[in-house]
């Protein structure tokens, strides 16, 4: 008694995903069993090879949704029966996860979810409904989460994981629908997509029990960049916004900067000097948690001593704010704009794991070269451009410490970096 959910094409092969269930006369006990099922075809249908995978326990496991994994391996997502809980009634407590395939359809790898890590044998999910692959090869999960108590048994709330490709928990989001008597009859969030602003959008739907008898109805959630629905999912966080360095003096007419360090639950961020917008839709550059560190113009239309009052807004309409005094006079011809500012290149994360960003805070009149070389002097990359920010993909270094030069442009920088798992 079999079943597919999904499918995939890859290569010249297809796919097929689904549940394989096998059952036993009834005076056999402890034989019934599902497991998850996956057949490999050729593209006219035929089979090559097939497997199931799960232990022989009641409701093992169900492939519902399967993705093309970094490194050409396959990805499907599942769901086993965890444990028998007995409260009230009693219900099975369900614990979900991905697995990914080799081509021979062996286990590359098999994990579970549990709070911000991922540990073997635990609960997080209790299913994983859908699962998309973004483009820098992180891993985006819906799905649901059963609340078990005396009070709220069966009561389920939607959850959004993102995973990075080398299976580190970014964020975990929990949505809660605003249930009249906190229980659902019906629940259930099955799709998600990106969106152009970096965030997400998924769609399912819920029943309250405490109206119209619990008929379901529509639910649709939009997310920013950080899973964060403005509402319920993201209040560990506040908004906090620093001006960490101005200048003392600018000149009316011309561009003035500010460095500027904020943070909060929510992207993408705009920043105002007073009532002008200054920087429009930033985002956090690599991997939570961390405050966004940049410059911000401020371009004065009068003279005299005045008040620059930088605020932060995110999304949602949450707003911070830090004041600092500037003198502006008439300065004629000529620029201030980056003379304040000691620290011309900036080298960050530090530890970094995936990526290494190279921010110049000056003009760029010739080419720039970056060279990274290890503790023994030898050149491991080396890259040369134009941009003001240059991202190097470091996935491929071992763990350790590295060198990294900046030349070119009046520039000559040497510092030193952390390479992480």
């Amino acid at each position: 008694y079999s079943w597919f959910n999904t499918g995939l094409q890859m290569g010249n092969n297809y796919y097929l995903f689904g549940t394989t269930d096998s059952y036993s006369p009834p005076y056999v006990t402890g034989f019934n069993r599902r497991d998850g099922w996956v057949v490999k075809t050729d593209l006219n249908g035929n089979e090559i090879i097939s497997a199931a995978y799960g232990n022989p326990v009641l409701f093992d496991g169900e492939f519902t949704n399967c993705i093309k994994a970094p490194y050409n391996k396959i990805a499907t997502t599942f769901k086993k029966s965890s444990q028998y809980v007995a409260v009230g009634s009693g219900i099975y407590i369900y614990k979900a996860g991905l697995l990914e395939l080799n081509d021979d359809l062996s286990i590359y790898k098999e994990i579970y979810f549990t709070g911000n890590e991922i540990v073997g044998d635990s609960i997080h999910f209790s299913e994983v409904t859908n699962v998309i692959l973004n483009e820098d090869s992180s891993f985006i999960f819906l799905g649901t989460k059963e609340v078990v108590s005396f009070d709220y048994l069966g009561r389920k709330k939607g959850l959004v994981v993102k995973m990075n490709k080398n299976y580190k928990i970014n964020y975990s989001r929990e949505y809660d629908y605003p249930m009249s008597s906190g229980t659902a009859l019906s629940f259930g969030i099955n799709c998600i997509s990106n969106t152009d602003d970096k965030g997400y959008i998924f769609g399912g739907y819920v029943g309250d029990d405490s109206i119209n008898s619990g008929t379901p109805q529509s639910w649709l959630v939009k997310t920013d960049s950080l899973g964060c629905d403005g509402f319920h999912s993201c209040n560990d966080t506040l908004l906090v916004c620093n001006i960490l360095q101005a200048p003392d003096t600018a000149c009316k007419n011309d561009t003035a900067w500010l460095q500027v360090k904020f943070k909060g639950r929510s992207a993408p961020y705009f920043i105002y000097a007073n009532t002008t917008l200054a920087l429009d839709s930033v985002y956090y550059p690599y991997a939570l948690p961390l405050w966004i560190d940049t410059l911000m113009p401020y371009y004065p239309t009068t003279t005299g001593m005045q008040n620059v009052i930088v605020s932060v807004h995110d999304p949602w309409g949450w707003h911070n704010s830090d004041t600092v005094q500037i003198f502006v006079k008439n300065c004629g011809t000529g620029s201030i704009a980056e003379t304040w500012y000691p620290k011309k290149v900036e080298i960050f994360p530090n530890p970094a794991t995936n990526e290494l960003h190279i921010k110049i805070r000056t003009t760029i009149t010739t080419p720039i070269t970056i060279t990274i070389y290890n503790m023994q002097g030898k050149q491991i990359k080396q890259v040369i451009t134009n941009q003001n920010e240059t991202t190097i993909n470091i996935n491929d270094l071992g763990q350790g410490v590295y060198g990294i030069r900046v030349t070119g442009s009046n520039l000559n920088c040497n510092e030193r970096f952390v390479k992480i798992e």
